[in-house]
């Protein structure tokens, strides 16, 4: 007989998190109940473990296969998934690899992936018309914007990985990345760091006048604002990364 929690507990031993108590199978002419349990097990890890990785290609990259593997299914372990799709699998690996102490350059490269991916299936905003940034009272990122500073420019290194190009060394130092979708496709922006905190500012329906205010509070330059201001905003406007609010 079969314990009255058999479902929750057969999930927690495909994913590995309890021990597979063969008595729960009959076996077969061709496997055992444990071989038969096994089974399973491994098609979880192979389907969940694939699902995650197609969502971090940088990493995948950066790691190899084999080892990108290892850590995925530590992952799994201590994250399975609970709903009855695969999307957002992998939404709470930069938390875990964080909290696994595991180094900088995979930290960025991770936060960089799921950026691309969060703003891929964003929702779609409105784009600004060039007469909003004087008559609109406040202005919003646009739904698929991303903004990130990461410690290392592994960017260079994933655009050549999804491009299929040689790949460079990665460096360490400091990148402004403004991340957003364009035709359906996903592309960043290196900017420098006032430049960035503007578009911090708008993180929040918010007035000009109190973005540039917030802006300068976070670090930015008064000076570099005033000489650049108004060609940051055509860039807004080209890359289509903000929306009246």
């Amino acid at each position: 007989m079969l314990p009255d929690d058999w479902r929750e507990r057969m999930a927690a031993i495909v994913r590995g998190a309890e021990a597979p108590d063969p008595s729960w199978f009959a076996g077969g002419v061709v496997l055992s109940p444990s071989e038969q349990i096994e089974v399973y097990r491994e098609q979880y890890r192979l389907r969940l473990g694939d699902a995650v990785c197609d969502e971090v290609p940088g990493l995948v990259a950066l790691l190899g296969r084999e080892k990108a593997e290892e850590l995925v299914f530590a992952y799994l372990a201590a994250h399975p998934s609970r709903t009855y799709t695969l999307n957002r699998i992998a939404d709470a690996l930069p938390a875990f690899m964080e909290a696994e102490g595991r180094p900088r350059v995979e930290l960025d490269m991770v936060r960089l992936d799921r950026a691309v991916m969060d703003g891929f299936e964003a929702a779609n905003g409105v784009s600004l018309r060039p007469e909003q940034l004087v008559s609109e009272p406040r202005l919003v990122l646009q739904p698929h914007v991303r903004l990130l500073t990461v410690a290392h420019d592994v960017h260079r290194f994933r655009s050549a990985v999804i491009g299929e190009t040689e790949r460079p060394a990665i460096v360490a130092q400091p990148v402004h990345l403004v991340v957003f979708r364009r035709n359906l496709k996903m592309r960043h922006l290196e900017v420098v760091p006032s430049c960035l905190a503007v578009l911090e500012a708008f993180a929040e329906p918010t007035a000009l006048g109190d973005a540039l205010e917030a802006a300068v509070g976070h670090g930015a330059d008064p000076t570099v604002l005033s000489e650049r201001l108004g060609d940051w905003f055509q860039l807004f406007a080209e890359r289509d990364l903000l929306q009246a609010g």
